[in-house]
């Protein structure tokens, strides 16, 4: 049996690196937004600016579309679609799912992390 030889073009190794970039910077931003938005999804008072800051929140993650599958494909990592999992159970009101998605988001974030680190020591 012969072993066909795939040969990436450097176009292409951009684009996958530009897709590396932009779930990297998703998942960075959901770290910090998700656990903000269940402070806020849990309040039962909001400020004009809580609820300001809620809805551009909300915002940002009903404007992002992502298969989730990218992070896997990208980073071998499930964090989109523990991303989504989150928020969704933060906007239902399901705050103990919502919880315990949030943390183990926040503990594959912290995985990432420490494998992002390593490699740029690399």
């Amino acid at each position: 049996m012969r072993v066909k030889k795939v040969i990436i073009k450097s176009h292409k190794i951009r684009e996958i690196n530009d897709a590396v970039i932009i779930v990297k910077h998703f998942i960075d931003v959901s770290s910090k937004l998700l656990p903000f938005l269940v402070k806020l999804q849990t309040k039962e008072i909001l400020s004009e600016k809580e609820q300001e800051d809620k809805n551009k929140i909300i915002q940002v993650f009903n404007s992002y579309n992502f298969d989730t599958s990218s992070s896997e494909i990208l980073l071998e990592s499930p964090a989109l679609e523990l991303i989504q999992k989150t928020y969704r159970e933060i906007i239902t009101g399901n705050e103990t799912e919502a919880k315990d998605h949030i943390k183990a988001f926040q503990n594959e974030y912290a995985r990432l992390k420490s494998n992002w680190r390593k490699a740029t020591l690399n």
